[in-house]
C-alpha cells in the first residue's frame, strides 16, 4: 500500500518528523486522555451501511442527492426555522464528512455541487482537524483518511455536532507493513523487509499484547535523539491500526499486518459505503473480524432504498446476461476494486497484471460474444 498516494499525502508525510516529535512528548497524556473513549469505541455497536450498486448506477450522484437534501446539513438557523414551525420537533443538527478517491474529484465534483469545505493548510491531517472542532461540513481524499489517529477522535468528540462519514468507493483497510526488502515511497520507508521485522523484536521495538503487537515506547530505540528513525513508520502506522503478526521461523514472527482501528469508525454517528459486489469482499472480512453489523441498500431511479430486511441482494449490470472468470489473480489485494485504483496502477506495480486481464478481456470478445463481463475469482456467485 502506497503512503503517497496523492498531494495531499506526499505533505503529509513532509512533516512527519516534526509531527512525531510532538507525539513523542504528549504520548502518555494522550493516552491518559483517550483511554475511556478507546474503551467506549471498541464497544459501541456498529453497523456499516453498504449502498452496493452496479457501476454507472448513479450511486456518486445519489450520494451527492441525498445530502444536499438533508435538512439536518443545513446551517443551525435554517433548522432551528424548520423546528418552529412544529413539523419538524425531531430533527438533529447534524454535518457530514465524504471521502473520495481523488482530489480531482473532491474539487471539481462534490465541492462544487456541496457547501462544504476542504483542508487547506498543510499538513493536511493538522488543519483538518479544526474543521472537524469548528463543525464544518468536509469532502476530503481516502489517502487523508489513512492518517486518522486518536487525534482525529478526540476532534470528533470536541465537535458540537455528530458527523456522518461517506465513503465513495471502500476505503483501504488493509495493510502489509513486510514485504521482501525495504520500499520508500518518497523517501519515506513504507514497507520493510523481513530482516527489519527480526530486529524489531531482538530490540523490542515492537511487543506483543495479546494477540496483537504494539510499538515500544520505552525501547532504546525510542530514546535515540537521530533524526533517521526508519522504525517510525511502524509508529505511526499503529497510531491508526491494530498491528498483529504473522508467520512464524524460529520461534519469531516474519510479518506484520495491519487493519485499520475499529475506533476511527465508531466516532461516527454513521458510516455510508458506496461501492459495488462487496459479499465476500476485505470490507464483509473487516465487519466479520470487528464485530460490525452490515445493512444493505441500493440505488433505485436515483434514489437510496434498502434492500428487503437489510441483506445483500446480487445485482447486475443492465444488459449482463452472463459472467466470465477472466482472471483469477489477486493482484490488487490492498485497494478496492474501484476504476480510480485501475486508473493508478496502469503505470505501477500491477501494469502487467493489467495487460494480461485486457489481453484476456480482448479473447472473450475476439468471438463476437457481447455478454461478458470481467471479475475475479473470489467474487464467483
Amino acid at each position: 500500500m502506497s503512503f503517497t498516494e496523492n498531494a495531499e499525502e506526499d505533505i503529509v508525510g513532509q512533516n512527519d518528523t516534526q509531527q512525531n516529535e510532538e507525539h513523542h512528548a504528549n504520548d502518555q497524556n494522550t493516552n491518559r486522555q483517550t483511554i475511556g473513549e478507546q474503551i467506549n469505541n471498541s464497544q459501541k455497536q456498529l453497523t456499516f451501511r453498504i449502498v452496493d450498486s452496479p457501476m454507472g448506477i448513479g450511486k456518486s450522484s445519489s450520494l451527492l442527492m441525498d445530502i444536499s437534501y438533508n435538512p439536518s446539513y443545513k446551517e443551525d438557523e435554517y433548522v432551528n426555522d424548520l423546528k418552529r414551525t412544529g413539523f419538524f420537533n425531531e430533527l438533529e443538527h447534524k454535518r457530514f464528512i465524504i471521502f473520495v478517491s481523488t482530489v480531482k474529484e473532491r474539487d471539481e465534483r462534490f465541492l462544487r455541487k456541496l457547501k462544504a469545505k476542504r483542508p487547506e493548510q498543510p499538513p493536511f491531517n493538522q488543519s483538518i482537524l479544526e474543521l472537524i472542532r469548528n463543525g464544518e461540513n468536509i469532502v476530503t481524499t481516502q489517502s487523508l483518511w489513512g492518517f486518522f489517529n486518536e487525534d482525529t477522535i478526540k476532534a470528533f468528540r470536541q465537535s458540537p455536532y455528530p458527523y456522518t462519514a461517506y465513503f465513495d468507493e471502500i476505503p483501504p483497510l488493509f495493510r502489509e507493513v513486510v514485504g521482501t526488502k525495504q520500499k520508500k515511497d518518497g523517501g519515506v520507508i513504507a514497507r520493510f523487509g523481513t530482516g527489519d521485522v527480526l530486529l524489531m523484536q531482538q530490540d523490542e521495538i515492537v511487543i506483543r499484547r495479546g494477540d496483537q503487537l504494539v510499538y515500544n515506547p520505552q525501547s532504546k530505540y525510542d530514546k535515540q535523539s537521530s533524526s533517521q528513525k526508519v522504525f517510525d513508520a511502524v509508529k505511526n502506522l499503529g497510531r491508526s491500526c491494530n498491528l498483529y503478526p504473522y508467520g512464524e521461523k524460529n520461534g519469531h514472527f516474519t510479518s506484520i499486518i495491519a487493519f485499520m482501528k475499529r475506533e476511527l469508525f465508531a466516532c461516527f454517528d454513521q458510516c455510508w459505503f458506496f461501492s459495488y459486489r462487496t459479499k465476500n469482499s476485505m470490507l464483509s472480512q473487516y465487519c466479520a473480524m470487528h464485530n460490525i453489523a452490515m445493512e444493505y441498500y441500493h440505488i433505485e431511479n436515483g434514489f437510496i432504498r434498502r434492500n428487503p430486511e437489510g441483506k445483500y441482494k446480487e445485482a447486475y449490470p443492465e444488459g449482463i446476461e452472463r459472467i466470465v472468470i477472466l482472471e483469477d489473480k489477486r493482484f490488487n489485494m490492498e485497494a478496492s476494486l474501484s476504476k480510480e485504483w485501475y486508473k493508478a496502477a496502469r503505470n505501477g506495480k500491477n501494469a502487467e497484471g493489467l495487460k494480461e486481464l485486457q489481453s484476456c478481456f480482448r479473447s472473450a470478445y475476439s468471438g463476437g460474444a457481447q455478454q461478458h463481463f470481467p471479475v475475479y475469482h473470489f467474487y464467483r456467485i
